[in-house]
């Protein structure tokens, strides 16, 4: 699995599908931070609903296959090593 950005954007409704879509991603992450805080859930439970919540979202997006998902590997092989 590669690190890639992905391809260029190419004019005005590129940009703003991106920007749209980045925008939906932070407000996404959000609302699972404000939930697992009204859970009183730990950073490992936080961290694995983000993952499921947001990766059949925007789970092909490059950037996120290449650093987020590979953070999760890391995390699942850690709780599977305890």
């Amino acid at each position: 699995m590669s690190c890639s950005r992905g391809a260029a954007l190419r004019g005005t409704a590129e940009v703003e599908q991106a920007i749209d879509g980045t925008q939906r991603f932070g407000d996404t992450v959000l609302d699972c931070v404000s939930v697992g805080a009204e859970r009183g859930a730990s950073l490992k439970e936080w961290i694995i609903q983000t993952l499921e919540t947001v990766q059949p979202i925007f789970g092909d997006w490059p950037v996120f296959r290449g650093g987020f998902c590979r953070s999760n590997v890391r995390l699942k092989a850690h709780s599977t090593a305890r």
